[in-house]
Protein backbone atom coordinates (compact mmCIF):
# COMPACT_ATOMS: atom_id res chain seq x y z
CA UNK A 1 0.00 0.00 0.00
CA UNK A 2 2.73 2.58 0.35
CA UNK A 3 3.74 1.75 -2.87
CA UNK A 4 0.91 2.58 -4.06
CA UNK A 5 0.19 5.73 -2.05
CA UNK A 6 3.52 7.39 -3.16
CA UNK A 7 2.81 6.81 -6.95
CA UNK A 8 -0.85 8.57 -6.53
CA UNK A 9 1.06 11.57 -4.80
CA UNK A 10 3.73 11.18 -7.73
CA UNK A 11 0.92 11.55 -10.53
CA UNK A 12 -0.85 14.22 -8.16
CA UNK A 13 2.29 16.25 -8.03
CA UNK A 14 4.08 16.27 -11.71
CA UNK A 15 2.35 17.94 -14.72
CA UNK A 16 1.70 15.19 -17.49
CA UNK A 17 1.07 18.24 -20.16
CA UNK A 18 5.10 19.88 -19.30
CA UNK A 19 7.07 16.98 -19.56
CA UNK A 20 6.46 12.81 -19.68
CA UNK A 21 6.51 10.70 -16.75
CA UNK A 22 8.29 7.12 -16.77
CA UNK A 23 6.74 5.42 -13.26
CA UNK A 24 7.97 2.28 -12.69
CA UNK A 25 5.41 0.50 -9.74
CA UNK A 26 5.98 -3.51 -9.20
CA UNK A 27 4.03 -4.47 -7.25
CA UNK A 28 5.46 -8.24 -5.55
CA UNK A 29 2.54 -8.83 -2.71
CA UNK A 30 1.87 -12.18 -4.21
CA UNK A 31 5.11 -13.41 -3.58
CA UNK A 32 6.32 -14.82 -0.04
CA UNK A 33 5.94 -14.11 3.03
CA UNK A 34 2.39 -13.96 2.55
CA UNK A 35 1.49 -11.10 5.13
CA UNK A 36 -1.84 -10.03 4.07
CA UNK A 37 -4.20 -6.97 6.47
CA UNK A 38 -6.57 -8.43 8.18
CA UNK A 39 -9.22 -6.49 6.62
CA UNK A 40 -8.47 -8.47 3.17
CA UNK A 41 -8.73 -12.12 4.92
CA UNK A 42 -11.80 -11.21 6.13
CA UNK A 43 -13.97 -12.56 2.57
CA UNK A 44 -12.38 -15.44 2.69
CA UNK A 45 -12.38 -16.78 5.74
CA UNK A 46 -14.55 -19.78 4.82
CA UNK A 47 -11.93 -21.08 2.91
CA UNK A 48 -10.20 -24.12 4.78
CA UNK A 49 -6.37 -23.61 3.49
CA UNK A 50 -4.82 -20.89 5.31
CA UNK A 51 -2.14 -20.72 2.22
CA UNK A 52 -4.95 -20.28 -0.14
CA UNK A 53 -6.67 -17.58 1.88
CA UNK A 54 -3.57 -15.32 2.46
CA UNK A 55 -3.08 -15.84 -1.11
CA UNK A 56 -6.82 -14.43 -2.44
CA UNK A 57 -6.04 -12.22 0.11
CA UNK A 58 -2.96 -10.73 -1.51
CA UNK A 59 -4.46 -10.87 -4.48
CA UNK A 60 -7.11 -8.77 -3.51
CA UNK A 61 -4.31 -6.16 -2.01
CA UNK A 62 -3.08 -6.28 -5.88
CA UNK A 63 -6.05 -5.55 -7.24
CA UNK A 64 -7.02 -2.35 -4.94
CA UNK A 65 -3.44 -0.78 -5.86
CA UNK A 66 -4.12 -1.24 -9.49
CA UNK A 67 -8.05 0.27 -9.45
CA UNK A 68 -6.12 3.13 -7.25
CA UNK A 69 -3.37 3.76 -9.90
CA UNK A 70 -5.48 3.21 -12.35
CA UNK A 71 -7.90 5.96 -10.99
CA UNK A 72 -5.40 8.15 -10.41
CA UNK A 73 -3.60 8.13 -14.27
CA UNK A 74 -7.54 8.83 -15.18
CA UNK A 75 -7.87 11.67 -12.27
CA UNK A 76 -4.76 13.87 -13.33
CA UNK A 77 -4.54 13.22 -16.74
CA UNK A 78 -2.28 10.28 -17.56
CA UNK A 79 -4.11 7.65 -19.06
CA UNK A 80 -4.62 7.86 -22.32
CA UNK A 81 -1.21 8.00 -22.61
CA UNK A 82 -0.31 5.06 -20.64
CA UNK A 83 1.55 1.52 -21.12
CA UNK A 84 0.17 -0.29 -18.45
CA UNK A 85 1.63 -4.05 -18.11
Amino acid sequence: MLFTQRARKILESHNPTKRPLFLLLSLQAVHTPLQPPKSYIYPYRDMTNVARRKFAAMVSTVDEAVRNVTYALRKYGYYKNSVII
